[in-house]
């Protein structure tokens, strides 16, 4: 199985504790984070995450639908 970069984006909660389980799934799913950038988005309250992982990109889907669920 090959080893990609995929580049995510999410909006959140702009909340302590966010961004903390989002890279704790990453990690459960064995993904590698290597780059993140946080940006307040223009509505209050929300933030934009952007993250490059480095994983399988047969798994990226299971993290999409589990990162919604957040």
């Amino acid at each position: 199985m090959s080893v990609g970069r995929h580049v995510m984006s999410v909006t959140v909660r702009d909340r302590p504790g966010v961004l903390v389980r989002i890279a704790g799934l990453f990690a459960r799913r064995g993904f590698n984070i290597e780059s993140l950038s946080v940006a307040q988005s223009e509505e209050p309250g929300i933030s934009r995450t952007t993250f490059v992982v480095a994983g399988e990109g047969s798994t990226l889907e299971q993290v999409q639908k589990q990162l919604q669920k957040l």
